[in-house]
């Protein structure tokens, strides 16, 4: 089941990213299709649930919900500047993925959007700064 869902989940991103070039407009595409996750289903992310449980969980679904977090890192740092050094965006990247996935869980808790809107949008504006 995590597999399916990591598999969509990159198909969606690649498909929203299209032909984007710019690093900016890679990353809006990232934000959208976690948007429209939380917006379709009033649901957070199902890595996020198994995550914060993953301590528990039996070790071949750990390693999923784990590779399924690694390959949005991977993404988010191939999307940022190539000029910027590879340690910097991965630093960068971690913290990309950890503020959508945080701002989808207090956005469904709270059963706000706009808290996972305003969320994004200073992430976006500290990326183009």
């Amino acid at each position: 089941m995590v597999d399916r869902y990591a598999t969509r989940v990159v198909a969606a991103v690649e498909e929203a990213a299209g032909d984007a070039i710019i690093s900016s407009g890679k990353l809006r595409t990232l934000c959208s299709v976690y948007r429209e996750a939380l917006s379709d289903s009033d649901r957070i992310c199902l890595c996020a649930m198994l995550g914060a449980e993953s301590c528990g969980l039996p070790d071949k679904l750990a390693a999923a919900v784990a590779a399924f977090f690694q390959a949005n890192v991977d993404w988010i740092a191939n999307a940022l500047p190539k000029d910027m050094p590879l340690k910097v965006r991965r630093k960068r990247a971690a913290h990309i993925l950890a503020t959508l996935q945080g701002a989808m869980i207090v956005a469904g808790t709270l059963r706000s959007y706009k808290f996972f809107d305003d969320a994004v949008a200073d992430l976006l504006d500290g990326v183009a700064n």
